[in-house]
């Protein structure tokens, strides 16, 4: 997620159009004023702290922020972000700020999306989504952008030569021969982590975005290259599965081919009777359902809304591994769909992927991280609710809310009560996938969205609210308008906080809905936290200071790495390599002491100075904050860092997180054996964190020795990351009784604090740093 602090603002509304003013509020602050000043009703503004940009701006029912105009949702969205594109970060929307395309309802509303440009070249999720009603007024604006860029936007990398890197990294990640895969023209993008909700160590800069795939897209890939240095900046995969793979011993015939001969088609009027009647059938008869409930529900003329022919490939088996089959898995790979054995004759699991064709033509979802749990349990939602309206031979009362119910090996999530299958029903939840494994939990974290889905169809009571059912209807029309008109392709949880309910005031008058419905959407996006930060290690981690009653006693020594001042001293065996001062990425301050994870076999060390006694009668700790990019795959690690300290000077050295006590978020796991990394076998830090993280290692064990400690970070020879930010180092003691919160008060706090006034947000609250 995005870190750092969102304030929503209370305003009123004022036309852009109102005639001529004596001067034009050019600065986000003065565009926040300026809806401030204005007499009327109140608009909503969320803001970042660290950018001072808008990512949200809404009106309530009957009070939008615009009003109607006689002109198209194109020209009163233009309008609206000429005027108004500073709040969002964008200096000349003129120039940098493009027209995508427009979605335009069955209710005669439409979203009109604009593309973030700088000097002609895209920004990656730089998108922002005017929502206009169908008589020219602006109901809401959604979306981010980056500020004040500074990129050189000449590439020194040759295109070729970043679809040669992409495709080598696929074919490691993904295990597929290098020969199989084909990578797409590569793009020149500008990307920053912060807009995808991960940590921004490099900040801003230009890089060659390529598609790696297989002919049938069971490998699916998006990869990033550093444009300038031909780094790796970013990669995941995109394959959007039912579930994710597993082994079976069953023998299926391998069948990896497209549908280019199909054995059934629209025209005909019996049903398949040859080899594997049962798939075909479902396949057929399903995703026709799956047409009719977009086409009549919401007008949409098939999965990209203008009549793309729906095809599907049954009984499908990967060919590298034909001892796989039956495959146990189904997935949409951008084209059409592709199912094992069994799972193209339940209704959700179809409704489920054909909706991640939606998404693809529509808020274009990214499928990493929070964003790619919104993206799967969108899919989820959908699915569901075409299960819901669909009689099927597995339906039985005990089965609503139930997906995949009619799969081998029964339902794989429940989104009444996601934590029946290990998944959270709320930010906070212990269950919460916080590690890099599935894209940074894109299939577990789903259940949050999932959770308020339910909500706010059936409603009921939870997590201190009681939410009054919408009903399928309602839901539908509210989750279509958020993927439509309002979601884009870095949406976090935050965002989606903000979308359901402006989705619901956006629809006010239409299918039924009314204001008071919009309020129970409130409850049920607060219910399941979706403006609180995840607390489980990997999502946003801390660590207590002192244990139990426990308080600081006395701080022994500690480095806030803001200046030099001779506290380090630095080593690498590679160029490249090697620990730095740098500016932009921090815990606190402006600065951390950086290592970059290199694509050459190296290590960095850093190594104090400085030496810290242990002294007896008091629990000793070393704390320290750090943030992480390194060379990783679900449960696979290949490059990370450690943590070392020598009671004889430095001589010998030990791993400090091996000390008992234990250490309070430790190693993510073990770094690949014979990969070439200097610290192959060993237990370290890997993979990526989102954000901050904080370390606590207790010394107690070693009381009357005097320590000194060093950070090391090893790496191969295959991929180049970010690499490790260190700050806040710290040597304390702690002893008495007095209470100490075991979790900062930085995580007590919202994303932002909200109040309700007559079913609109009211308030300014600050969400902790982190």
């Amino acid at each position: 997620m995005t870190i750092g602090a969102s304030v929503l603002i209370v305003a009123t509304t004022l036309s852009w159009s109102s005639g001529p003013v004596a001067a034009i509020a050019t600065t986000p602050q003065s565009l926040t004023a300026e809806l401030q000043r204005a007499s009327g009703d109140r608009t909503q503004v969320s803001v970042r702290p660290q950018t001072g940009v808008a990512t949200f701006v809404g009106g309530s029912g009957g009070h939008p922020l615009a009003p109607a105009v006689k002109a198209t949702a194109e020209v009163a969205a233009r309008g609206f972000v000429d005027h108004y594109g500073a709040l969002f970060g964008v200096a000349d929307p003129s120039t940098d700020l493009t027209e995508l395309r427009t979605f335009r309802a069955s209710s005669g509303n439409s979203a009109v999306r604009f593309q973030q440009t700088y000097r002609g070249v895209p920004v990656l999720a730089g998108e922002l989504a005017v929502q206009v009603a169908a008589d020219g007024s602006v109901q809401s604006t959604s979306g981010e952008a980056l500020p004040d860029l500074n990129v050189d936007v000449t590439a020194r990398v040759a295109s070729s030569a970043a679809a040669d890197l992409a495709r080598s990294l696929t074919s490691k990640y993904d295990e597929v021969d290098v020969g199989l895969l084909t990578a797409s023209a590569p793009e020149l993008m500008i990307y920053d982590p912060s807009l995808l909700g991960a940590d921004s160590p490099a900040g801003s800069r230009l890089v060659w975005h390529v598609d790696v795939r297989t002919a049938l897209g069971d490998a699916d890939r998006f990869v990033l290259i550093d444009a300038h240095t031909g780094d790796v900046a970013l990669h995941f995969s995109q394959r959007d599965d039912a579930r994710n793979r597993s082994v079976c011993s069953d023998g299926n015939s391998s069948n990896s081919e497209q549908c280019t001969t199909p054995v059934r088609i629209e025209s005909d009027v019996s049903p398949y009777a040859g080899p594997g009647a049962v798939d075909v059938n479902g396949a057929f008869d399903l995703s026709g359902v799956t047409y009719d409930f977009y086409s009549s529900r919401f007008g949409r003329d098939s999965v990209d809304g203008a009549g793309l022919p729906l095809k599907s490939t049954v009984l499908y088996c990967p060919t590298t591994n034909p001892s796989d089959c039956p495959y146990k898995g189904a997935f949409w790979n951008g084209f059409q769909m592709v199912y094992g054995q069994g799972y193209a004759t339940a209704d959700d699991v179809v409704g489920h992927e054909l909706t991640h064709g939606v998404t693809q033509y529509t808020s274009r979802l990214l499928y990493y991280d929070e964003s790619g749990a919104i993206n799967e349990s969108m899919s989820d939602v959908m699915g569901e609710l075409i299960d819901l309206s669909y009689a099927s031979t597995f339906d039985t009362p005990a089965d609503r809310w139930q997906l995949g119910e009619g799969i081998p090996g029964g339902a794989i999530r429940s989104m009444s009560n996601p934590p029946a299958h290990n998944d959270p029903d709320r930010m906070t939840s212990a269950l919460y996938a916080g590690g890099p494994g599935d894209s940074h939990g894109v299939h577990r974290n789903s259940g949050v969205n999932n959770k308020a889905a339910f909500l706010i169809t059936d409603g009921g009571s939870f997590n201190g609210q009681t939410i009054v059912g919408l009903g399928e209807v309602k839901a539908a029309q509210i989750y279509y308008a958020a993927e439509t008109t309002l979601l884009g392709p870095g949406s976090d949880y935050l965002d989606l906080f903000h979308i359901l309910p402006q989705a619901c005031t956006n629809l006010v008058g239409t299918h039924g809905i009314v204001s008071a419905d919009c309020a129970e959407v409130v409850k049920a996006v607060t219910a399941t936290e979706m403006d609180k930060f995840p607390t489980t290690p990997g999502a946003h981690l801390a660590a207590p200071i002192c244990d139990g009653t426990a308080v600081q006693e006395k701080v022994l020594l500690s480095d806030n790495m803001e200046v030099n001042n001779g506290n380090w001293t630095t080593s690498a065996s590679a160029a490249g390599s090697g620990f730095g001062y740098f500016t932009g990425s921090s815990q606190s301050g402006v600065k951390s002491l950086h290592a970059a994870d290199v694509s050459s076999i190296a290590t960095s060390t850093l190594q104090s100075v400085f030496s810290v006694a242990v002294p007896p009668g008091a629990a000793t700790f070393m704390r320290f904050d750090h943030s992480y990019d390194m060379d990783s795959d679900a449960s696979r690690f290949f490059d990370g860092g450690i943590v070392e300290y020598s009671g004889d000077g430095g001589t010998t050295w030990h791993d400090a997180v091996a000390l008992p006590g234990p250490t309070v978020n430790g190693y993510d796991g073990i770094l690949e054996s014979g990969a070439g990394n200097p610290f192959s076998g060993r237990a370290a830090f890997s993979g990526a964190s989102p954000g901050y993280e904080t370390t606590r290692i207790n010394l107690s064990t070693l009381v009357g020795q005097t320590l000194r400690f060093r950070f090391r970070l090893g790496s191969d020879s295959s991929v180049g990351l970010p690499g490790w930010f260190i700050d806040d180092v710290s040597f304390y003691t702690c002893t008495g009784s007095s209470v100490v919160s075991l979790v900062p008060a930085r995580l007590l706090e919202s994303r932002v604090g909200l109040s309700t006034v007559d079913g609109l947000f009211n308030g300014i609250g600050v969400r902790g740093g982190g």
